[in-house]
């Protein structure tokens, strides 16, 4: 009986979870385009990156006979005729986690122009032919209110001029539909159309276009009110002094009593005696040896 509902919960689950990645973004987001990445870095390598290690050998007729030359890509230095060469890799090179990135009108790539916006907004939408209709109105609501708030609003697909044409007519859209490859619109959002903000190329929020209006859109110019943080917890002790010099309180505690002569305990208000230690000092404990 218990497997039974355990199965039947399962199930429903797997049911609800695959409609819910349907209908909304992924729980998940591990693509380079995800929340709280820049996409500007993202296309860029570090500088300790590691670079291609090849070996190539060529094959060179040298005086009737075919010799192998290997060299790390230079031709080697060697009079003859070339007759053929290989490269094999020895170890790859990194790549940036985006290559294939770009954002393109008819006559230029505007890629780093949009990617420099403080505030943009970014309408992905892989093919409009296949675009939800009502995915669409709701971004026309949300476009309208980020344009109103002083947002740069842009649209990203693979579809043709007349499309966009078309598009932009139909909905009555107040932005331009830019060109960006189709495998790339997808990865970018899962959701067509998708839409997300940005800010220097720093991914802020992404949203299915059912879920638009979750989209923060703060007005331009609007300060932006942080959190204060809160104060670090300052943790008192136990200062211990025998004949005026500091000790641990392992020390203190193993002094045999017929060795001490006095004791002082400096408490609260008592700890004026040493202002130098109030602040982070709970308590101080004076003992005085016998001579």
């Amino acid at each position: 009986m218990v497997t039974t509902v355990i199965a039947l919960l399962g199930f429903i689950f797997s049911l609800w979870f695959g409609y819910h990645v349907l209908t909304h973004l992924p729980v998940w987001d591990f693509r380079a385009y995800k929340v709280g990445d820049n996409i500007s870095q993202n296309m860029t390598l570090p500088e300790n990156a590691q670079e291609e290690v090849a070996e190539w050998t060529w094959i060179i007729n040298v005086n009737g006979k075919e010799k192998a030359y290997t060299t790390n890509g230079t031709y080697p230095n060697v009079n003859g005729e070339l007759v053929k060469y290989e490269k094999e890799i020895i170890v790859e090179a990194d790549e940036p986690k985006i290559f294939d990135f770009s954002i393109e009108s008819d006559e230029e790539d505007l890629t780093q122009a949009f990617l420099n916006e403080d505030n943009l907004v970014v309408v992905v939408a892989y093919n409009l032919n296949y675009s939800d209709v009502n995915g669409m109105k709701n971004i026309k609501k949300i476009t309208d209110e980020a344009l109103q708030k002083g947002y740069k609003v842009i649209g990203l697909t693979a579809s043709g001029r007349d499309e966009k044409a078309k598009v932009k007519a139909d909905y009555n859209f107040n932005f331009d539909f830019y060109i960006c490859d189709e495998k790339v619109s997808k990865t970018i959002v899962r959701s067509n159309p998708g839409i997300l903000t940005l800010t220097k190329g720093t991914v802020l929020d992404k949203e299915h276009y059912n879920d638009v209006n979750d989209l923060e859109l703060k007005r331009v110019g609007e300060p932006v009110i942080m959190s204060q943080p809160k104060p670090k917890e300052v943790k008192k002790e136990t200062l211990y002094f025998v004949n005026d010099s500091l000790v641990t309180k392992q020390y203190a505690d193993n002094i045999q009593s017929d060795a001490i002569k006095q004791v002082n305990v400096f408490k609260d208000s008592t700890l004026t005696t040493h202002a130098q230690y109030k602040e982070n000092v709970e308590a101080i404990v004076e003992i005085t040896l016998k001579q």
